[in-house]
């Protein structure tokens, strides 16, 4: 199998309850496709306005202040709030 082809993967997951049940596990057959082919058409179609975008600018933004908030905690060893990231931004 090419890297980055997820086809034919097996996803193990686990549900954790707040219950005193057990873990319960399940075996899910993942698509047989590209993940990063499959965004890069995504992408192309919302540009070429033939799909609609999957997240708003405004979840893209935050998830992007957080990960770029990790980034910079991990550089300086600082903590830093993922809301000082979007007073950048705006």
């Amino acid at each position: 199998m090419k890297p980055g082809v997820w086809a034919g993967a097996v996803l193990m997951i686990v549900l954790i309850t707040e219950s005193a049940a057990p873990l319960t596990y399940a075996e899910l057959k993942a698509a047989s496709f590209d993940p990063l082919v499959e965004q890069l058409r995504h992408f192309l179609a919302v540009i070429a306005r033939r799909e609609k975008p999957l997240i708003s600018v405004e979840d893209a933004a935050g998830t992007l202040a957080v990960v770029e908030a990790v980034s910079e905690a991990a550089r300086t060893g600082a903590g830093i709030s993922p809301s000082k990231i979007t007073e950048y931004i705006a």
